[in-house]
């Protein structure tokens, strides 16, 4: 039968396919008709066609179709996918639930020579099947059925048998059969076959003696072998009253076939000790049976290290000889064994553990060791990885030790090292880590930062694998980490100061990235990050070398001016984020700076005069009495308060951090609180204390004057608007610096923009990117001629004057070297060749200091020009956004008309688009913020919104760009639907005054009135009258 069924699968059909094969792909071909059948002749007449067939191939295809099926089901079995190989199992099994014993034998046989594919997935998929099918044997009697034994011991020596490599096989081919061989007695094992009751246990010793032989000829087999005997413990602890005889048997058997002292053998060693505890280990194979201890660590480390141990007296252990491209299954036991032997006391950071000693010989000096070889190190950083992922929070700090750690920085360093992808790994797996365990982070962290690792561990790496951990740190890991930053910034073990500068520069930008990390989350006082912001007070504020500080080295002037830079960034992330909307982490801010500089000896108050300390007392007491009014008010009126608490706070902060120019700001701000408390108008005052803020180049006093503008803007009156369109005004030049700062010669304020520009919180406006609005396609912005030429040519006029004046004094030096007069238009016959050699050789150095300084001042006006320029720009941008609150939040107010022509004329006047598009930005929200809540501006008289409209229609007239046509037509269209709104005659007084203009645009061919103000036009009434109808 089995003949007859080996022909079945190899009978070719006609086109030399298999017989299944020719039944599955062929259903268009007609099978042979049977006998007896009908069929209609070319005549259509019925005719009997007798079958010709011969009977073996009607058997080949009778087989075909019936086992078509089971063919399909053993292909799945060896699929990529596990949910195919599981599904194509499940069906076998049932299948053959109810099989015959002749269709169990030949599923067997199937089986186990599937166990022998090369195929990357075909043992794990027919393992399964035949564990499952090996216990269905028990239930088939096959003693009556000739050819089939399905005894035990004839399925032990058909597994040796199938997998038996013929004698001309290759190498691949032996591998493949061998390895079938282990997995088949693994199925075997896992039936529990070999555990049933009427088994002898002399069976349970023939499948041990084989996997130990196998194990022992083929050492590039141990490893599997060993697995098989390791899950074979697993099995016996699921067999109810098992004789302690099976245990024996196998652990007996490591020392005849000298497999006690390798990986396998150590990990079959310790798991047995565990499980079984009454198993009968083999006496003097380990110092008290115990192959971790602490004699016997070198001997385990070197086992582990080279893949099986070698003695001076010969072989003890059996080494594959070969280079392990993974860590054995053996690390994971081993390890696993340390950390339960690992007891922790109060003691036990005094003692070194036991899992350091180990991990410190057998890793470190082992696998890291100067010596090693690529390829061991290799398995180093896999083992390093493992540690990473199963250490105990206790013992994780050992797991970074010198070697190791030296080893990742080297080769992540660069891309050609030979190990910087395989360096990867152990970073990936704490970040992994920290995914879920926020107890380790700290750890992490500290074994990256200190000790073994390095400040600059990120920037060494390439990564941001502390970065990463440092955003992950939640509640109290947070603050582990955040102590960690701070005592590595009070001590950063650097060897001169400039080293340490550094350090304590990496951490400020560490705490920084914390910080700006961090989200406001609703039903959370944001006390990690009030926190991580308090701890920068004492390296910025306080003395250097003293108090609770005990920085070492001392914090050098340049190292506290950065903690402060970086206080101020993380304040801005905070306002920014709306974090601190009641201003009271500011608040606490302030307050634990007077703390530390009163507790300094070289604080501010050691080095300010009177009149500052005195005004920064009366800052504190109105700060403090703000604070209790606060609290007495309902949450509707602490608007105000607040917004004065955020000024006095900041203002006070500035002054602490050396900014003289504030003090007056004080002042001023003490007069405008008590002006406010009185019920005076004090809106011009605060508007001018707000432009002093943001007129600095830190962006966190932008955000506060914005927060401070939106609590006030409803008290805006036309005097406190009209000071800030006053700047919109000014020329971007040095000449409109100084008659906004009031400057003749400094532009300090607007040019110092901080020592760390790279993580300071400077804002930098970068030209177009900067923009509020999305400006249409087809929009064309022309800088230069069409976008503010007035105001060029004003400042061309003035360049020339300057260089006029310039000239004229560089010749008069001239002439004063020269001994000379200068030269008149009437002097057409001055001659300078009447001097010497000697007259000419005197005079060279003066004539060499004169070019000079005038090569010095050309450069230094052009360069005061640019930065000017770039000034007055920064300013204008914030200014805009003051008044684009002021727009959004109070567009009903009659006031906001008064921001549509500024914006037009600032439009057309700017020479920076950035300004431009800003502008054009706050009338489309000013015109959106009134279209979708349907209030508009309440204008008291038409005449005003329609002289309004006439000079619209003025700025229409101006050549200019397509953007500002495009503000301008948006404007009159806005201002048209406010007179209609007020009274619909008002139509024809808006159609009057577009009529005027397209008369104008069509008898005047210089016009640079745009036709599309005439359609938008057009369009815009066809809708209005449907919607009114």
């Amino acid at each position: 039968k089995d003949y007859h069924y080996q022909k079945f699968f190899a009978a070719p059909c006609l086109c030399g396919c298999s017989a299944i094969a020719y039944t599955l792909t062929h259903p268009h071909q007609t099978l042979p008709t049977m006998a007896g059948k009908r069929r209609r002749n070319s005549n259509g007449e019925d005719e009997t066609v007798h079958d010709t067939t011969h009977p073996s191939r009607k058997r080949r295809v009778e087989f075909g179709v019936a086992d078509a099926k089971l063919a399909a089901l053993y292909n799945d079995l060896s699929d990529d996918v596990k949910a195919t190989r599981l599904k194509a199992a499940a069906e076998l099994i049932r299948a053959l639930a109810d099989a015959d014993p002749e269709a169990l034998d030949k599923s067997l046989t199937r089986l186990i020579r599937g166990l022998c594919s090369s195929r990357k997935a075909a043992r794990s998929g027919f393992s399964v099947a035949l564990i499952e099918i090996l216990k269905l044997t028990t239930k088939s009697p096959s003693a009556d059925v000739e050819g089939v034994d399905l005894s035990l011991p004839a399925i032990i020596e058909r597994i040796i048998s199938i997998t038996q490599p013929e004698e001309q096989s290759n190498n691949k081919e032996r591998r493949d059969h061998l390895t079938g061989r282990c997995f088949g007695f693994k199925s075997l094992i896992q039936s529990q076959l070999l555990f049933a009751k009427g088994v002898s246990i002399t069976e349970w010793g023939k499948v041990l003696d084989h996997i130990f032989k196998l194990a022992t000829e083929t050492t590039w087999l141990r490893r599997e072998c060993g697995v098989t005997l390791y899950e074979t413990l697993a099995t016996l602890t699921q067999i109810e009253d098992l004789d302690i005889e099976y245990v024996d048997l196998l652990i007996q058997r490591l020392e005849p076939f000298k497999l006690t002292r390798t990986p396998e053998g150590l990990a079959i060693w310790l798991t047995t000790s565990v499980l079984f505890p009454d198993a009968k280990l083999p006496k003097g194979s380990w110092n008290h049976n115990d192959p971790l201890s602490s004699k016997e660590r070198g001997t385990v480390a070197k086992i582990l290290r080279d893949n099986g141990a070698q003695s001076e007296d010969g072989p003890t252990g059996n080494s594959t000889g070969a280079a392990q491209s993974s860590p054995s299954f053996a690390w994971s036991i081993i390890l696993s064994h340390l950390y339960k032997r690992h007891k922790p006391s109060k003691k036990s950071e005094e003692k070194v553990s036991d899992f350091e000693k180990f991990w410190l010989e057998a890793v470190d000096q082992g696998l890291f060791a100067a010596s090693a070889s690529t390829e061991r190190k290799s398995l180093g950083l896999q083992v390093v990885s493992m540690g990473i992922s199963t250490a105990p929070v206790q013992l994780l700090h050992a797991v970074f030790s010198p070697n190791a750690m030296r080893c990742i920085i080297n080769q992540r360093a660069g891309q050609d090292r030979y190990l910087h992808e395989a360096a990867k790994g152990p970073l990936s797996q704490m970040v992994t880590r920290s995914k879920s365990d926020q107890e380790s982070i700290p750890v992490m962290l500290k074994g990256l930062l200190s000790g073994n690792g390095a400040v600059d561990f990120d920037r060494l790496t390439k990564s941001k694998t502390a970065e990463d951990l440092f955003a992950r740190a939640k509640d109290e890991s947070a603050k582990d980490a955040l102590t960690l930053l701070q005592q590595l910034s009070a001590k950063p073990n650097a060897e001169d100061q400039p080293q340490a500068d550094l350090k304590r520069r990496l951490l400020a930008d560490m705490m920084l990235n914390m910080a700006r990390k961090q989200q406001a989350e609703e039903g959370k006082d944001n006390e990690s990050i009030a926190s991580l912001v308090l701890s920068m007070v004492p390296f910025g504020y306080a003395d250097a070398s003293a108090g609770a500080l005990k920085a070492s080295p001392p914090l050098s002037e340049a190292s506290q001016e950065m903690f402060r830079s970086r206080l101020m960034s993380c304040l801005n992330h905070i306002l920014s984020a709306r974090m601190d909307t009641d201003f009271a982490i500011l608040e606490k801010v302030v307050e634990e700076v007077k703390t530390v500089d009163a507790a300094s000896k070289t604080g501010l108050r050691t080095k300010a005069d009177e009149e500052i300390v005195n005004n920064l007392e009366t800052a504190h007491k109105t700060l403090k009495a703000l604070k209790k009014l606060e609290q007495k008010q309902k949450e509707s009126k602490k608007a105000p308060l607040r917004a004065f608490k955020a000024l006095y706070a900041l203002s006070i902060l500035l002054v602490y951090n050396g900014e003289a120019d504030v003090v007056p700001v004080l002042e001023d701000l003490e007069l405008c609180y008590q002006s406010w408390k009185k019920s005076e108008d004090a809106s011009v005052m605060l508007v001018e204390i707000l432009l002093s803020f943001i007129s600095k180049p830190s962006a966190v006093y932008r955000k506060i004057a914005q927060q401070v503008f939106e609590a006030f803007s409803s008290q805006l009156d036309a005097e406190g608007l009209q000071s800030m369109l006053d700047i919109l005004d000014k020329s971007e030049n040095l000449s409109g610096q100084q008659e906004l700062f009031e400057q003749a010669d400094d532009a300090e304020e607007g040019g110092e923009s901080g020592s760390d520009e790279d993580a300071s919180d400077v804002e930098m406006l970068d030209g177009e990117g900067a923009s509020d609005v999305e400006i249409d396609s087809d929009v064309e912005v022309v800088e230069g001629s069409e976008s503010g030429s007035s105001d060029e040519e004003d400042s061309e006029d003035e360049a020339e004057a300057d260089e006029a004046a310039d000239l004229e004094d560089f010749e008069n030096k001239l002439a004063l070297a020269l001994k000379t007069t200068k030269p008149t238009e009437e002097d057409s016959d001055f001659d300078e060749s009447d001097m010497d050699d000697e007259q000419m050789m005197a005079i060279e150095g003066h004539l060499t200091t004169i070019f000079t300084e005038r090569k010095k001042i050309t450069t230094n006006k052009k360069k005061d020009n640019k930065d000017a320029k770039e000034n007055i720009v920064n300013f204008k941008n914030r200014v805009l956004d003051l008044l684009t609150i002021f727009a959004k939040q109070e567009h009903s107010n009659k006031l906001t008309l008064d921001l549509v022509l500024p914006m037009l004329t600032l439009i057309r006047t700017t020479t920076s688009k950035q300004i431009s598009d800003k502008a054009f930005g706050l009338l489309q929200q000013f015109f959106g913020a009134c279209n979708k809540t349907k209030k508009f501006p309440e204008a008291d008289d038409a005449s005003e919104v329609l002289a309004l409209l006439h000079s619209v229609h003025d700025e229409i007239r101006a050549n200019a760009s397509k953007l500002h046509s495009n503000a301008c037509s948006r404007s009159s269209l806005f201002l048209a639907k406010i007179l209609i709104n007020l009274d619909a005659k008002h139509y024809s007084d808006v159609a009057d005054c577009y009529n005027n203009l397209q008369k104008e645009w069509y008898n005047n061919p210089k016009s640079q009135i745009q036709p599309s103000v005439f359609t938008e036009w057009t369009s815009w009434s066809i809708t209005t009258k449907k919607h009114n109808n």
